[in-house]
């Protein structure tokens, strides 16, 4: 059964939203730990408009992600979840679950780092 337009759409949307999350939430909690341990007069570490460039490259970045990911895997609706998905294989969970494992790894490690160098 081929994916429609309708279906298409839909997960290129819902992938976009997924991908356009992850990115604006790293960004918040990379924001949290600067504020925590940077002393009076580092924080921000950048201007506000240098903030809403690193966010709307984020979402181009989940635009471009959600359109090659839709495009490459084409879509199915999965009646689990009530939405339609791409239909990739499980080594691609397998490699997204490890690669935010080690982005969130290496968030830790950085909070240590600026905890020993600022503490």
């Amino acid at each position: 059964m081929s994916a429609g337009p309708f279906r298409l759409i839909l997960t290129f949307v819902s992938l976009c939203l997924f991908f356009s999350c992850l990115c604006d939430g790293h960004l918040l909690q990379i924001d949290r730990v600067l504020a925590a341990t940077l002393p009076i007069g580092r924080y921000p570490v950048c201007s506000p408009r240098t903030s809403q460039c690193l966010v709307v490259l984020a979402w181009l970045l989940a635009l471009a992600l959600g359109a090659g990911v839709t495009s490459a895997a084409g879509a199915k609706f999965e009646p689990s979840l009530l939405l339609c998905a791409p239909g990739l294989p499980h080594e691609f969970g397998i490699t997204l679950v490890s690669l935010y494992c080690s982005a969130f790894a290496s968030m830790v490690i950085g909070y240590v780092v600026l905890i020993v160098s600022f503490g």
